[in-house]
């Protein structure tokens, strides 16, 4: 294998590195069914449609690289898985319940305070046009 980069050559390095690389992240269980791997024309020799699904997921296994053999299967939930998450729930729910109600006591603190506020704008506003008023009384009278 030659390898080139921008027109020189990078075999003596990036090719050990590339070597390396490959040989640390090859597989030994994917190797063994890539070797083992069947046509795809052997389909059509199926005997039966078993025999056609068994090998058509054997090969869109070994293309997609899966094993469903690796995979793990959750087992049922016993006491103890049980009991923790019951206790997990009610501790969430109590949390998340105290978390609400002081969220919801402090939003109404604010909304008490801009109320006052909004009250105490109309009074001053309130005065203010008394007082002009009462001015322009006087400025009339004169």
């Amino acid at each position: 294998m030659e390898l080139h980069i921008a027109g020189s050559d990078a075999t003596e390095g990036l090719g050990a590195e590339l070597s390396a690389t490959a040989a640390r992240l090859s597989h030994p269980a994917t190797e063994e069914r890539l070797r083992q791997e069947a046509d795809v024309l052997d389909l059509q020799a199926a005997a039966s449609e078993a025999d056609f699904e068994r090998h058509y997921e054997m090969l869109v296994r070994t293309r997609c690289d899966i094993d469903p053999a690796s995979f793990s299967l959750p087992q049922g939930v016993g006491t103890v898985a049980g009991i923790k998450d019951k206790l997990k729930n009610a501790l969430l729910k109590n949390g998340l319940n105290l978390l609400a109600r002081w969220i919801a006591q402090r939003q109404n603190t604010v909304n008490s305070q801009l109320a006052y506020e909004i009250e105490f704008e109309r009074r001053t506003r309130a005065r203010e046009v008394a007082e002009l008023k009462e001015r322009l009384a006087k400025l009339e009278e004169k």
